[in-house]
């Protein structure tokens, strides 16, 4: 992994991200680019009594990214660390800049304080999240970096041939040298089918090389199950793969998305099939 890019709105929970992008870079010897998106107000904002223009604009932001750069060089000596504005809505920005630049992983700062921030910040991050093949790593603001040795596959065992990005989890492991676990919640095999245990050795066939770890915890409730899980076995990171009509859907729908990112301890990296 080369390029991580981290979208920065100078919100806290953005600069966090910035934090813990940069100490993952150094972890895995990547780069980080951080990543202002922004569109000239239809009202012409104001500078000390002077109208700015779209490119004022820009250079105050610039400007502010300047800013925490030097922040977070004098924190952390080692990264790599560059910057970009672009003038356009988020979404949109990364997709023109992952097709003009190999772009490896997303980091992006959610905030739980409070409903509003909530519904904005989060929308946008789980936008993001939700429309781009490019894995997210989705950091909650209260969380700092510990070192990526242990990293969870949440699973149900359905279809994994078709909805395990499994090039894109290994790419991750070697980058980060962590050890795999793979985990299943259920609650007296409520969700379990016939075609479970073909599944399930097709998955140990398919990370094979890797000795993963498999861990099928009895709980009724799967955020629950997983957030005790990952405490429990101090998991660095857990990956959630949200495809249609399994478990982990129901995750990543709105509002179950907030239950589980809002109030994660450690974070959660979506990675689409």
């Amino acid at each position: 992994m080369k390029t991580i890019l981290v979208p920065v709105d100078f919100s806290d929970a953005s600069i966090n991200a910035v934090r813990y992008a940069s100490q993952l870079a150094v972890q895995i010897s990547a780069k980080v680019m951080m990543l202002h998106a922004y569109q000239y107000p239809v009202v012409h904002p104001v500078d000390k009594g002077l109208e700015l223009t779209d490119e004022g604009v820009k250079e105050i932001n610039i400007k502010e990214l300047a800013s925490i750069k030097k922040v977070i060089e004098l924190e952390i000596p080692l990264v790599k660390l560059e910057y970009l504005v672009i003038n356009g809505i988020l979404s949109g920005v990364i997709n023109v800049f992952a097709q003009n630049f190999r772009t490896d992983l997303i980091i992006m700062g959610l905030t739980g304080s409070g409903k509003v921030k909530e519904l904005l910040i989060g929308s946008n991050t789980l936008d993001v999240a939700g429309n781009t093949k490019i894995p997210v790593i989705i950091v909650p603001q209260k969380c700092r970096f510990k070192e990526v040795t242990k990293v969870a596959l949440a699973t149900d065992f359905r279809n994994v041939v078709e909805n395990v990005p499994d090039t894109q989890v290994k790419r991750f492991l070697a980058a980060t040298g962590a050890r795999l676990h793979i985990v299943n919640v259920d609650y007296h095999h409520e969700y379990a089918t016939v075609d479970t245990p073909f599944q399930s050795s097709l998955m140990e066939a398919m990370f094979q090389s890797w000795s993963p770890e498999y861990h099928f915890i009895e709980d009724y409730n799967v955020q629950e199950g997983l957030s005790r899980y990952v405490e429990e076995n101090e998991i660095n990171i857990l990956i959630a793969v949200p495809h249609k009509h399994n478990l982990l859907h129901k995750l990543f729908m709105p509002s179950h998305t907030r239950q589980i990112v809002f109030h994660s301890k450690i974070p959660v990296m979506v990675v689409h099939e």
